[in-house]
């Protein structure tokens, strides 16, 4: 079962100017799975859809993926079905990189402030 967290942005405007940026970001990140690899399987990602996959073996039941980031129009939603150290740390630096730039919360499916 995956955990939901929605990334919210304060400044909507800011978001919409730098959305881009921050999707393309993620290619730096060392979990990254890239698009050209998920599209030559049975997946096809929408244009705001990203996968992370750790590389920690976590069993042979795996998905291709262990957390989906899908970009709204005003938020991220951030779909975590697993979370090994590599997910965790890239998670992490991922968005205290967006905190460095601008004011966000992240919250789960019910609204509450998260720990990421």
């Amino acid at each position: 079962m995956s955990a939901e967290f929605l990334v919210n942005f304060k400044d909507i405007y800011w978001y919409t100017e730098n959305r881009n940026d921050l999707m393309n970001r993620l290619s730096e990140l060392e979990t990254y799975v890239p698009k050209d690899i998920i599209d030559s399987k049975i997946w096809i990602l929408g244009a705001n859809e990203f996968w992370l996959k750790g590389f920690e073996n976590c069993g042979d039941n795996r998905w291709y993926y262990d957390v989906r980031l899908f970009f709204h129009e005003d938020k991220i939603l951030l779909e975590i079905s697993m979370h090994p150290k590599s997910i965790e740390n890239d998670l992490s630096n991922y968005l205290t990189w967006i905190r460095s730039l601008t004011n966000i919360s992240v919250d789960d499916e019910d609204g509450e402030p998260s720990e990421w």
